[in-house]
C-alpha cells in the first residue's frame, strides 16, 4: 500500500481487499486480526478491529491527509532533467538495509543510495548524483536492537554518552547501545553505499580524560580478517584499537570556522576521511543551526 492508495477513488476497495488479505493470513496462525493490537508513537495502542471500524479510522485519516497528496513524478522529472538543485535525504542507516544490515535488526526499506531510483519512481539515477554524503558520528556509533557489535564501548562511558547525546529511542525511550568508532565497519558500509562524501557529527562529545578509542582492525583467532554483516560472524570477532588524543569539546562552543577547529579535532576527521576514502563535507560541533561547519581544504 502506499499513500496514493489512501486517496484514490476506489480507496475503499483497496483498503478491504488489503484488510482481507491480512485477515486470512493471520487466521491461519490461529489469531484474529479484529484484537491485535497496533502501537502508535504518541498515544495507546488500538486494536485493528473489524473490518468496518478499520475502514471508519482510515476515511478520518485519509480526509485530513488529502490535500496533502500529490504527484511528484512531473516535479522531479522537469527539475530533475533541468538540472535544478536536488537534495535527498534518506532514513534509516545503511547498516540497517535488509541486504547490508545485521539481520534481524534490519528495515524493509532501501537504506542505500540505490534508494532513489525507487522513490523518484526511476527517475533519478543516484550514481550520477555528484555529491553522495554518509553520516557518521565522530567519536562513537550506536546499535539498536538484538544486535550486538564486538566494540560495545564501555559501560561507564557508554552511560557518558549516552546522557550527553540523549542517545535514546525516539518512540520508545530505550537506551541506544553505545558502540565505539569502527572503521572495518564503517569501511565496508562506505564501500556498499558508493559515497563520495563524509559527513560528521557530535564532535563536541569528546572527553579530555577520555581518548578516543578507534577499531582499526578484526581478528579472528590468529588471523586478521574483515567485516561481514552476520552476528554469528561478528559473535567470534576480536576488534584491535588505537587511541586518538581527545580535545576540549567547551573549545568547540565558540567555533564558527574548520581553521579554528582544536588541532586534534582537526587532526581526527582528516584521519576518518582519510580511512574512509571519502572527502570531508561537513562536520557538527554542537546540537545548534550555526555548529555546522562546511569543510574546505586549507
Amino acid at each position: 500500500m502506499r499513500f496514493r492508495d489512501l486517496v484514490a477513488s476506489d480507496w475503499k476497495n483497496k483498503l478491504t481487499n488489503h484488510y482481507k488479505l491480512y485477515q486470512y493470513l493471520i487466521h491461519g496462525l490461529g489469531q484474529d486480526i479484529r484484537t491485535i493490537d497496533v502501537p502508535r508513537l504518541s498515544k495507546e495502542n488500538v486494536a485493528v478491529g473489524t473490518l468496518s471500524t478499520f475502514l471508519k479510522r482510515i476515511e478520518v485519516s485519509t480526509k485530513k491527509l488529502k490535500p496533502y497528496v500529490k504527484s511528484g513524478d512531473d516535479l522531479v522529472l522537469t527539475n530533475w532533467t533541468k538540472g535544478s538543485p536536488f537534495v535527498f535525504e534518506k532514513s534509516q542507516a545503511l547498516g540497517l538495509d535488509k541486504r547490508w544490515g545485521v539481520y534481524p535488526d534490519v528495515t524493509a526499506s532501501d537504506c542505500s543510495f540505490d534508494g532513489i531510483y525507487a522513490s523518484t519512481e526511476g527517475i533519478v539515477d543516484p550514481d550520477v548524483i555528484p555529491v553522495r554524503a554518509i553520516t557518521i558520528k565522530a567519536t562513537y556509533t550506536y546499535s539498536v536492537g538484538a544486535r550486538k557489535m564486538p566494540t560495545e564501548t564501555e559501560v561507564k562511558l557508554a552511560h557518558r554518552i549516552r546522557e550527553d547525546a540523549n542517545e535514546y529511542g525516539a518512540s520508545t525511550g530505550r537506551p541506544r547501545d553505545i558502540v565505539n568508532i569502527d572503521l572495518p565497519m564503517l569501511s565496508y558500509l562506505a564501500k556498499i553505499s558508493k559515497a563520495t562524501h563524509l559527513v560528521i557529527t557530535h564532535l563536541d562529545v569528546c572527553y579530555l580524560d577520555q581518548p578516543v578509542k578507534v577499531c582499526v582492525g578484526y581478528r579472528k583467532g590468529n588471523k586478521s580478517v574483515d567485516y561481514r554483516p552476520d552476528q554469528e560472524y561478528l559473535n567470534n570477532i576480536t576488534p584491535e584499537y588505537i587511541q586518538i588524543d581527545p580535545w576540549d569539546r567547551v573549545a568547540l562552543e565558540k567555533v564558527s570556522k574548520i581553521k579554528d577547529l582544536p588541532r586534534n579535532a582537526k587532526i581526527y576527521c582528516e584521519f576518518l576521511s582519510r580511512a574512509l576514502g571519502l572527502n570531508l563535507l561537513m562536520v557538527t560541533v554542537g546540537p545548534g543551526r550555526g555548529q555546522t561547519l562546511r569543510w574546505f581544504k586549507s
